[in-house]
């Protein structure tokens, strides 16, 4: 009897403590947030990326035939005249073949003139006559060949620039059209080669203005334009190659020089733009916010993140038709909680 007593007594208690608990949730004070107001527009969303800054040309210099590289007469980053002999190969094979090909020349030279001497007096043919005239051609075709080859055993600068990396090393063994030398013309003219994900590549246009910062310039902002953008996506990188032209700028730069980079598309996108404190569990370009309904509770609503702007975040998708969001206060919420607007 006092054991079923006991059992009834702590039964009691226990729904008593649960009612208190229940009753207890339900009076919990509302929570005080700040809402923000969702712009809707057609903004002009920023692409940034990174990349390298090049001349605007640059080429790769090799010889036409192969051989030991003998002489190089120029360093790295050297500036260079036009015409400049930059290297040479090991010559004596070439002049060999040279001189070869000018002895069989001069002989089909003078067996052609026999022949036709020959043939003026009717001694030989009109076929023996066409047959050395051949021989003849055939040999001027090789001296041809044996003279180009020597002339381009030799690397000149095409043009007043830079020497901005030589490749192979003195006495090494190049092949013929190997690039020896990465050569960038004197020019103030500078592009910058970015990559940008397919998620952006379809807002930029050609002429779409940009701002590019290096850190050996970390103060100043130079400005370039949108001159290339490539078809096809690099597979090493899962990137779209974007050139942008830098416009003429006295500033001293570099090949080689890292530049973050900010395009300006001028293709608008519609968009929402929010408080960054808004977003809530962002996972990628996903992420949560809260909004608060006519009972004053709030509903956790799911968005597509389209872009990070300073201190707001463009919205893709979600929003559509929503005009105020919890911005101060969101990170302590649960769906349903009740608010306080402040």
């Amino acid at each position: 009897m006092i054991r079923m007593y006991l059992l009834v007594l702590l039964t009691g208690f226990l729904f008593l403590g649960c009612k208190s608990s229940q009753k207890a949730k339900e009076e919990a004070p509302p929570i005080p947030v700040k809402l923000a107001r969702v712009w809707h527009d057609s903004l002009t969303i920023p692409v940034r990326s990174a990349g390298l800054l090049f001349a605007e040309t640059e080429s790769k210099l090799s010889f036409k035939t192969g051989g030991i590289l003998k002489t190089v007469s120029v360093k790295e980053g050297e500036k260079v005249t036009k015409g400049r002999i930059l290297a040479r190969l090991d010559l004596t094979e070439i002049q060999a073949r040279y001189r070869q090909a000018l002895s069989a020349f001069r002989k089909a030279e003078r067996d052609f003139n026999r022949v036709k001497k020959l043939y003026a007096d009717s001694v030989a043919t009109l076929e023996q006559k066409q047959n050395a005239q051949t021989a003849l051609e055939v040999a001027k075709a090789d001296l041809n060949i044996a003279k180009f080859n020597l002339t381009h055993s030799e690397i000149r600068a095409p043009s007043a620039g830079v020497v901005l990396k030589i490749i192979p090393e003195i006495n090494e063994m190049v092949a013929p059209g190997q690039p020896v030398f990465l050569f960038g013309s004197e020019t103030e003219k500078r592009i910058l080669k970015a990559g940008v994900t397919d998620k952006h590549i379809a807002r930029i246009r050609l002429g779409d203005k940009a701002e590019i910062e290096f850190d050996a310039y970390p103060d100043k902002k130079f400005k370039a334009t949108v001159s290339e953008i490539s078809g096809t996506i690099d597979p090493m990188s899962a990137t779209y190659e974007v050139k942008l032209k830098l416009l003429p700028e006295k500033t001293k730069l570099f090949s080689g020089f890292t530049g973050k980079v900010t395009i300006y598309p001028s293709k608008r996108v519609r968009a929402a733009l929010i408080p960054y404190q808004s977003l809530v569990e962002a996972d990628g370009d996903r992420g949560y916010v809260f909004v608060v309904k006519p009972d004053s509770s709030v509903k956790r609503v799911k968005v597509a993140i389209l872009q990070t702007m300073d201190q707001r975040i463009a919205v893709k998708s979600g929003l559509e038709g929503i005009e105020r969001i919890v911005a101060e206060g969101a990170a302590y919420l649960s769906d349903g909680a009740k608010v306080i607007p402040r």
